[in-house]
């Protein structure tokens, strides 16, 4: 995913956060919890003089989220797709819905 999302190509650019993963107990969904971990995340990458923040994101609700706070997509890589010798490697039943990894990016 790294050699098809590099956000390096610009040479003004040295200093990335990447958000790897971001994971809540679904007991405290919906109480924006994602939502501000990311803008504290944002706030320390200002901090430390990132210019650019990416996030690998692999649940829609993740997806969503990263999209309304701004983040701009660079990369979809769908699951139907996934394949390791000729068999398909991801069930997609177990998804809840969920098409692809997207790999985001946001300026700061």
């Amino acid at each position: 995913m790294e050699k098809q999302a590099n956000v390096f190509g610009d040479p003004k650019i040295d200093k990335v956060l990447e958000i790897a993963a971001t994971t809540v107990d679904p007991e405290f969904s919906g109480n924006k919890i994602t939502y501000r971990m990311t803008e504290e995340i944002e706030r320390l990458a200002k901090k430390k003089g990132c210019q650019i923040i990416t996030s690998q994101s692999t649940s829609k609700i993740t997806q969503h989220i990263r999209s309304k706070m701004g983040y701009e997509i660079i990369l979809k890589i769908y699951y139907d797709t996934m394949e390791i010798n000729g068999e398909k490697v991801i069930d997609m039943s177990a998804l809840d819905g969920t098409q692809c990894a997207i790999v985001f990016k946001k300026c700061l």
